[in-house]
């Protein structure tokens, strides 16, 4: 139990009257253990944990020791929680216990004297009681963050902000929370996960997206057990228009028409230009097919960063490698926010080559009956080489040659580049059913032979009730009036093939 109000007051006259134990007599008869006894840091405010100093009757002394009471130098910042020793008589060895606490006020260190005493009064022996005082202390390495103008839409790099405890206790954070506008973000914190150590850190990073053109601002709120907690870090940035950077092509497309193979096209220069509000940054420019050569001051000394308003020079090149089409796109791979594509295109041909090209390949003649003549169909054939076309034959051939018949206006000409000539067919079907024919044009353009497919179906005579039937005799004869009419045509234009 705790010593009496009354023992003390008697106790205190004492300690008063001897200044401290020190300058009084210590008879020496017992023994504190430990001595001094170390309370843990303890937050101000708070009352630590009880410890014990234990009480022994040294052996040295032969008579027994009856231990009246004991008390405390500094009974305001520390307290008997439980005296056991109070009224005992110990004898060489035995041992009591005496709990006490410590009630820090303020920040620092405290000191008392435990003074156990016997029923004559007198000091049996002493020991110390120290303490210390201990508070976190938040120190912010910046209390206002500024962002300062980002683009809407974009993110800011995280900016962080550090938490230093510069107190002499242990700094406990149980929240870090955001508040005002939206547009602030925390993407970490290692504030929360454990106690901060005196001169220990911790922090948290914010970033900004701004959402619109405008002024944004926020707080970052620290919630710990720091005599002034909250913490607060204020937030602030501004949206402003995105960049634009942009890249325009002088051309969209190159065309380099007919060019001959192996040898190189006439330069073609198309002009890049930095169209945006912002710089752009070229980092290179490909072509999809090496045939198309790039050169000019848009592919050296890249990357190159072009401010607004300034260009610079493509120079393309077409070195055919063999006949025929060929296409091909430039891409600019840059930090422009679209992506600009230039189209090649050409025709390789070979020197002195003809090339022939026909307006159908096929040509449909429906149903016509046996014995008369559907109307001509015309081909029309078109030298698109550089050389003039000769043709060596040009025939009517195929399953049933028999029921067409052609017209050539193309095989007794040299059809020079650029110029056309034509081709006339007829159906003339000398039996039922499907029929079908292929005029085969041969000459000396590349793609030689060239064919055109003709079909056509045969009906049965129409021979209608009354009448003597002259007429039907007439549909029915190949050699009708249709094919006389036929006959006469071929004598005027030419020639006429018909088996």
């Amino acid at each position: 139990m705790k010593p009496t109000s009354f023992r003390a007051l008697w106790l205190l006259t004492l300690l008063f009257f001897t200044a401290s134990p020190a300058g009084a007599t210590i008879l020496g008869t017992v023994r504190l253990d430990p001595n001094p006894l170390f309370f843990p840091d303890t937050r101000v405010g708070d009352t630590s944990a009880p410890a014990t100093v234990t009480v022994t009757k040294e052996a040295s002394f032969s008579l027994p020791v009856f231990v009246f009471g004991s008390l405390l130098s500094n009974p305001f910042r520390f307290s008997i929680t439980d005296d056991r020793c109070e009224g005992r008589l110990l004898f060489n060895n035995q041992s009591c216990g005496i709990d006490s606490d410590f009630s820090p006020n303020r920040e620092g260190f405290f000191h008392s004297h435990l003074v156990v005493i016997d029923t004559s009064r007198q000091i049996l022996n002493f020991g110390s009681l120290i303490g210390q005082g201990v508070l976190p202390e938040v120190k912010l390495s910046d209390n206002n963050v500024q962002f300062g103008d980002q683009p809407v839409g974009s993110s800011s790099a995280p900016t962080t902000v550090t938490v230093t405890n510069i107190g002499t206790g242990d700094l406990s954070v149980s929240d870090v929370s955001l508040s005002g506008d939206p547009v602030f973000s925390l993407v970490g914190e290692t504030c929360t996960a454990a106690p901060v150590p005196p001169l220990g850190t911790c922090d948290f990073a914010v970033d900004f997206t701004p959402t619109a053109i405008a002024d944004f601002s926020g707080t970052v709120t620290l919630t710990d057990d720091a005599p002034d907690s909250p913490q607060e870090v204020a937030l602030s940035g501004t949206g402003v228009a995105a960049p634009n950077p942009a890249l325009s092509l002088s051309k969209q497309a190159v065309d380099f028409g007919n060019q001959q193979v192996g040898v190189a096209s006439t330069p073609v220069d198309v002009v890049v230009i930095s169209s945006g509000d912002t710089a752009v940054t070229l980092n290179a420019v490909t072509s999809s097919n090496p045939e198309f050569a790039l050169s000019g001051d848009c592919t050296t000394g890249l990357p190159l960063a072009l401010n607004p308003g300034q260009f610079c020079t493509l120079t393309t090149v077409w070195t055919p490698g063999a006949a025929g089409p060929l296409s091909a796109q430039v891409t600019f791979d840059s930090t422009a926010t679209n992506e600009p594509v230039l189209d090649l295109s050409g025709v390789g041909i070979v020197p002195g080559s003809a090339e022939a090209s026909l307006s159908a390949n096929n040509l449909e003649f429906g149903s016509v009956v046996v014995g008369q003549s559907s109307a001509a169909q015309t081909v029309t054939l078109t030298n698109t080489g550089n050389a003039p076309l000769t043709f060596s034959s040009i025939v009517l051939a195929g399953t049933d040659p028999h029921s067409f018949a052609m017209l050539d206006g193309c095989g007794d000409e040299t059809v020079m580049p650029g110029e056309s000539c034509t081709i006339e067919a007829t159906f003339l079907p000398a039996i039922e059913g499907p029929l079908t024919a292929t005029i085969v044009l041969t000459d000396d353009a590349a793609d030689s032979p060239q064919t055109i497919v003709l079909t056509g179906t045969g009906l049965g005579p129409q021979i209608g009730g009354g009448g003597c039937g002259i007429l039907a005799a007439e549909a029915a004869s190949p050699s009708g009036i249709a094919g006389w009419t036929l006959l006469a045509l071929a004598f005027f234009s030419r020639r006429i093939y018909r088996i």
